[in-house]
């Protein structure tokens, strides 16, 4: 695969002459201003980038600075003709791999380029990855569809991973946001450091901060040894926020000043501490709705929503529902030892059918509970599956159906609920007060149901 380099000058002729030079080798693009070239790193994988540091509307130094914080893994080769050597020695400080005065030496160029891309341990330092290897990650990461809402959101994943900005993943409980950030993170530069989750609504009140930042030994009552925060440990790496929004406003002032300062004091300490951290929080409210009641800080939302994620519910991608049942079924009978390997169509169409409320976290409860009852079977038909996914079904079919001739309502109703007790009691294995729970009646009415439809 060829390499891709981005020359960034606003000569025309020297563009031209060093796309000559390099364009047998490389795939080539161009840019002549600052405002071009960010546009082109936000849409293209770009190995390395010639930089010249006089652009009519930015310094290029700029530009190294915003590479750095957002694109670590593009070198960059300085090209300037500004003949100022504290400009060489602030670019290369800010992490520009090589510096060449003009009129450059174009054989040089050549080699001081191919040097750059060939040396492995420049690449390994900035943790570049590949299109190719990118979309490993993503699949080793377990994200699983093909609907069009999930590869729009994958394609907002690598985007993401390319940069070092904050993240912000909204959408309802069991959603697999958590999933997501972890994909992000997997797939960005900052892959080989700590991954910390910190879900926010299980922080002890009391030790919110001391959680998060740490405390030295005697902070408060019953610190008797120092603590490690989170962001301390996920130094140079990612912290989680999951549920964000139950954080109180005094901890939201705090996390705020630690992504402008990037630093913080630990509780009882005077000690400043720098950390390099990367966030991605996640939440199923409205954050919006939250800072007009008061209760969520709108600076610290612009902070975190720097790149937006919504998950769908699951309803809303129902193509989906067949792979992830059958990745789930792979993932738990191996740890339930059964024998089910797939479900019939129909079975499937009644999974689609049904709007989960609690989405694929609830996807992977339900195949839990069928595989637990029935995993004798190698295929999961629809007697298997719960009453709540099939009583919709069985009342469609039946609005559906011709009525029976000479047949009473009264006894079409009881076949009915014959049909609904005993799916139940199969389900349930037997035992009637699991059974009442599944049909929601009192276990007494499911006895006496029992006993006058004579179903033993």
């Amino acid at each position: 695969m060829k390499r891709t380099i981005l020359i960034v000058d606003d000569e025309p002729d020297l563009v031209s002459v060093l796309q000559g030079f390099l364009t047998d080798k490389y795939n080539i693009l161009t840019a002549n201003d600052g405002a071009t070239t960010l546009k082109i790193i936000d849409k293209e994988f770009i190995d390395l980038m010639l930089l010249d540091l006089d652009l009519p509307d930015m310094n290029g130094i700029e530009i190294i600075a915003k590479m750095k914080q957002y694109y670590p893994e593009i070198a960059i080769l300085v090209i300037s003709g500004t003949g100022d050597i504290r400009a060489a020695v602030k670019a290369m400080q800010l992490g520009a791999v090589n510096y060449i005065e003009k009129p450059p030496d174009y054989d040089e160029v050549r080699t001081v380029v191919k040097k750059i891309l060939e040396n492995n341990e420049v690449r390994n330092k900035e943790g570049s990855l590949r299109p190719d290897k990118r979309e490993n990650e993503l699949k080793s990461n377990k994200i699983i569809g093909k609907s069009k809402k999930l590869n729009e959101i994958l394609e907002t994943v690598k985007k993401a991973a390319n940069t070092w900005a904050n993240v912000l993943i909204t959408g309802e409980s069991g959603t697999g946001k958590e999933l997501i950030a972890h994909a992000i993170h997997n797939s960005s530069a900052r892959r080989d450091k700590p991954f910390v989750v910190v879900s926010c609504p299980n922080l002890p009140t009391e030790l919110v901060e001391s959680e998060l930042f740490g405390h030295e030994k005697g902070a408060f009552t019953g610190a008797s040894e120092k603590h490690v925060g989170k962001f301390e440990i996920a130094n140079g790496g990612t912290v989680f926020l999951d549920e964000i929004a139950e954080l109180q406003p005094s901890i939201q002032a705090r996390l705020l000043r630690v992504i402008q300062e990037r630093e913080f004091n630990l509780v009882g300490g005077h000690k400043t501490i720098k950390v390099d951290v990367r966030i991605i929080a996640a939440t199923n409210r409205k954050l919006e709705d939250e800072i007009g009641t008061g209760n969520f800080r709108e600076d610290l939302f612009f902070r975190l929503n720097v790149i937006p994620v919504t998950m769908p519910p699951l309803r809303q991608r129902k193509e989906d529902i067949p792979v992830l049942a059958l990745h789930i079924i792979e993932y738990i009978r191996k740890e339930l030892h059964c024998k089910t390997v797939t479900f019939s169509s129909k079975a499937i169409e009644i999974l689609q059918s049904y709007d989960w409320p609690g989405n694929i976290r609830e996807l992977k409860n339900v195949i839990e509970r069928v595989l637990s009852l029935h995993g004798t079977n190698k295929t999961i038909l629809p007697k298997h599956l719960p009453v709540e996914l099939t009583r919709k079904d069985d009342v469609i079919d039946f609005q559906s159906a011709k009525l029976p001739k000479n047949n009473s309502l009264e006894n079409i109703i009881s076949s009915m609920e014959s049909d609904l007790i005993n799916q139940a009691m199969e389900q349930s294995n037997g035992t009637l007060t699991k059974a009442a729970r599944l049909l929601d009646v009192e276990p007494w009415k499911l006895r006496y149901k029992i006993k006058k439809l004579k179903l033993g």
